[in-house]
């Protein structure tokens, strides 16, 4: 019997539900009155999000190939029902997007459910956790709130993997700072519960008082407090997370009693490990340096805790990154390594050792199969964590993997979805995989959440300059630039759109400086490259690249991803660089760009 290819049953966007069976509509679980044939047209629009549909693709697909009379109209008719019902803005769409004399696009994110034979299973519970408030006046404690905060995330993670789902801390964080209430976490966060909670420090003892609501009617599920030693943390965060697996009816699930602990508890490197991730997660070479020391203090005060190798084994990687170039890639590599391989020989099942060892093969080893390898341990080892997908799914869009890619990064997005580093590489992947229109969309949004953030403006400007948008490129540039002066990807980006828009002065001039500022410009190999390349300058562009290749310059994947290095395709030499550092070669090279 021809097995039959298994079709999607609903598809969730937002605060919807669309039924595809059916073509009902429902918000927030209630029935929205939506007509038949809107509905029909807007399910054809929501199972291809990202698609453009053509007028004359929706008439043949929703009115059959027969009808020809009246059917401009009630197209017209469908799309205004539809963007009243979701309450959409034609000027700007969350859902729906109108392309003059081309047609429409679905451009949310859809969250795709299957129909299974098996008996249907609790839903998922939705959990999240906010930053613990700190009652005193040392602010230097903000590490230790949010440290526990993103502890109490991981231990309940763990209680029923696939059954429990807690929101990312990113995404918390950004609610809290935006003062979003009960009834905004429950619609636009779809949370169920929140916990919540208090710490006051005296001397070497702490208290922490936590409570548990109900997200649905506000009310108090379950309130506690600990009082503990300072060397009892871990054991208070278990505890408190016991607790509120038990409120959740978690004990019911197989699963419930099973989460991997972790590192030992009373451990006193504990406390030197949270703070090294606060100031890990800013990601600026000053608080990298900060987190490294943090994580030496930790492995100084227990040889014997790895989840503090591999925090510092992410602390040196990052370092020798183009964007921080703190260490040369030579460096980064000798550094980063070893704390990766010593984390993963303490704790082969800590997920954070593979992320660290999936990041260096992939930046400094040229390592691509062994890279994608390590990041699905990871994933399977902790399948809510987010910290690295950006580059896992930026190494899969450069490995030809489009819809691995997105399907990569649409994950971390869902976990995590007001995180702006995350927001920011939804945009990124869009315009690695060609969907430029949507990375614009996307990147503006993720603007509109936290606008202090330099990277957003920083691919903006990248992505409207393959769009022929000049000068607005150049503006989101000039705003990355303000926020993160010395970024010399900045100057790269800016050098290159110089050099497209016919400015080869300009260009040559970001061009010299992108080389001053990076010293023996070796580490930004690749950037300097670019530059080259967007000038004519072939014969220097594929020089920097050797240079880049032999000290290991990161990301080399980037050769076969980034648009301005493909740029390069037309020459025999690129397919050879891209097989000497084991990249498959481009399936279709486009003619020389001037």
């Amino acid at each position: 019997m021809e097995e039959r290819t298994s079709k999607p049953a609903l598809i969730r966007f937002g605060e919807f539900e669309l039924d595809l069976r059916t073509t009902q509509l429902r918000k927030g679980g209630v029935l929205t009155k939506l007509q038949p044939q809107p509905a029909k047209v807007l399910a054809l629009l929501a199972s291809k999000p990202g698609s453009l549909l053509s007028r004359d693709e929706i008439r043949r697909e929703v009115w059959g190939d027969d009808t020809f009379v009246d059917f401009e109209q009630g197209l017209n008719f469908c799309i205004r029902q539809i963007r009243t019902v979701l309450g959409d803005d034609a000027d700007t769409p969350q859902f729906i997007e109108t392309l003059p004399k081309r047609g429409y696009r679905f451009v949310a994110t859809v969250e795709v459910a299957h129909p299974c034979p098996k008996p249907p299973q609790a839903s998922i519970l939705r959990v999240g956790v906010m930053p613990f408030q700190y009652l005193g006046a040392d602010t230097e404690q903000d590490f230790f709130s949010e440290g526990l905060m993103e502890e109490m995330i991981t231990t309940l993670s763990r209680l029923a993997p696939g059954r429990l789902r807690v929101m990312a801390r990113t995404t918390m964080i950004q609610s809290q700072r935006g003062g979003m209430d009960l009834d905004r976490l429950r619609r636009e966060l779809r949370i169920d519960y929140l916990l919540e909670g208090s710490i006051r420090r005296s001397a070497n003892r702490l208290r922490i008082a936590v409570e548990l609501i109900d997200v649905s009617d506000h009310t108090l599920v379950w309130a506690d407090t600990y009082e503990r030693q300072i060397a009892d943390l871990f054991a208070i965060q278990s505890d408190v997370a016991t607790r509120v697996g038990r409120s959740l009816g978690v004990e019911l699930l197989p699963d419930a009693s099973l989460w991997r602990s972790g590192v030992a508890a009373r451990s006193p490197a504990h406390e030197p490990y949270l703070k090294g991730r606060y100031f890990w997660h800013k990601m600026t070479a000053e608080s990298l340096a900060v987190s490294s020391r943090c994580f030496e203090e930790a492995i100084r005060l227990d040889p014997e805790y790895a989840a503090a190798y591999a925090g510092l084994a992410d602390c040196y990687a990052q370092m020798g990154s183009i964007r921080v170039l703190l260490l040369s890639s030579e460096e980064a590599l000798a550094k980063s390594k070893p704390m990766a391989n010593r984390a993963l020989e303490l704790d082969a099942s800590l997920p954070e050792g593979h992320n660290a060892l999936a990041l260096i093969r992939s930046w400094y080893e040229y390592d691509w199969a062994g890279a994608e390898a390590e990041f699905r341990t990871a994933l399977t080892l902790d399948p809510d964590n987010v910290s690295h997908a950006p580059w896992y799914s930026v190494l899969l869009a450069a490995l030809g993997e489009s819809e691995k890619a997105l399907a990569e990064i649409y994950r971390a997005q869902k976990i995590d979805p007001l995180s702006p580093i995350i927001g920011t590489y939804v945009g990124v992947v869009q315009m690695l995989v060609g969907q430029h229109d949507l990375a614009v969309r996307q990147l503006r949004q993720s603007i509109a959440i936290d606008p202090s953030y330099y990277r957003t403006f920083l691919f903006l400007g990248r992505t409207l300059g393959e769009l022929g948008r000049y000068e607005e490129a150049l503006a989101a540039l000039s705003e990355a630039e303000e926020r993160a002066p010395e970024n010399l990807e900045a100057v790269a980006f800016r050098g290159n759109i110089q050099a497209q828009r016919g400015d080869r002065e300009g260009a040559t001039a970001s061009l010299d400086r992108l080389v001053e500022m990076s010293g023996n410009g070796v580490s930004a190999a690749i950037l300097i490259a670019v530059v080259h390349g967007a000038l004519g300058n072939f014969d220097q562009a594929f020089d920097w690249l050797d240079r880049g290749i032999d000290c290991g310059a990161n990301p080399m994947y980037l050769l076969r991803a980034d648009s301005a290095l493909k740029r390069l395709s037309f020459d025999p030499r690129y397919k050879s660089r891209l097989l000497r550092v084991g990249l498959p070669p481009y399936p279709s090279p486009p003619s020389q760009l001037s």
